[in-house]
């Protein structure tokens, strides 16, 4: 008893080869162990191996630990073979021994328990957080996403105010450029006649020049035609005095005769030189009167 253990047995007195009966006590032990505490045993092997994998796992998978894991472990065993297994992991011990075990398994279960519940109830404090801010977060872009849908109706309507104005301002420019395009046709029209009008107006500047410098020939020869009848009939007069120097009452009749042809010599040609002024005059009005 002095060589045994909480939990575990001394195997050197087992294997003892100077005490054979002491060694047939403990295999005997340990088959009545074996028999007597097959179902604790298998309880704590499985509680082992469920502390040791759980020991190694994260804390945020402990809430989810697979009970059919254990179950198939001790489906596949059996009964016996899991009492067998168990037999085989553990050294046999006492009643108390194990009884000790048991409650203290018991403890860390509890133990584990509550520190699981203690991380499922801050994962879950942590998780409410997370899920308030997430719907915050919610909140904050649905009304973002609103204040953009309100923008983007302002802008689709200010967007089709300008096309309309731009719209407008295009048919008015295409208004614009037929009225330039009439004007300028009618521009060019009118420079045409502009041009036609000038033309006429040199052509007949021309031939009213023409025809005043026909008339002052024709005056002028009809003046020079004149100018020689009156010299011709002044010869003619003087020689007529010449011829009748010698007779004095004759002489006085001759004479009034004489300046009675002279004076009609000028007569006519005053009034040649009046014609001449009169178409020169005619001409110049005509002229005037051209359009510019």
């Amino acid at each position: 008893a002095s060589k045994h253990r909480v939990g575990t047995l001394c195997w050197s007195s087992c294997f003892c080869p100077e005490e054979p009966e002491r060694r047939s006590e403990c295999t005997r032990t340990q088959a009545a162990d074996s028999s007597r505490y097959g179902n604790v045993a298998r309880a704590l092997g499985v509680a082992g191996e469920y502390w040791r994998s759980e020991s190694r796992r994260p804390l945020c998978e402990l809430a989810g630990f697979s009970v059919a894991r254990r179950e198939a472990k001790r489906v596949s065993l059996g009964p016996a073979g899991g009492a067998r297994a168990t037999a085989a992991m553990l050294p046999p011990c006492s009643e108390r021994e194990l009884s000790e075990l048991l409650a203290r398994k018991e403890e860390e279960w509890r133990a584990l328990q509550a520190h699981r519940a203690q991380m499922q109830e801050k994962h879950l404090e942590e998780t409410r957080g997370q899920l308030q801010r997430l719907q915050e977060d919610f909140v904050y872009n649905l009304q973002v996403l609103e204040e953009r849908d309100r923008e983007l109706e302002r802008y689709d309507v200010e967007f089709t105010q300008a096309r309309r104005r731009e719209e407008a301002q295009q048919a008015e420019v295409s208004e614009l450029k037929i009225e330039v395009a009439k004007l300028k046709q009618a521009l060019s029209r009118e420079a045409r006649h502009v041009a036609e009008l000038q033309h006429q107006h040199e052509r007949t500047l021309q031939e009213h020049h023409l025809e005043l410098e026909r008339v002052r020939s024709d005056r002028k020869n009809e003046i020079d035609h004149q100018q020689e009848q009156y010299e011709n009939l002044k010869w003619k007069l003087e020689r007529k005095l010449r011829e009748l120097d010698g007779e004095k009452g004759p002489g006085e009749a001759v004479a009034g005769g004489v300046q009675e042809e002279e004076e009609e010599v000028k007569v006519v040609a005053l009034e040649g030189e009046e014609e001449v002024a009169t178409s020169e005059t005619t001409v110049g009005g005509r002229t005037s009167g051209l359009p510019l």
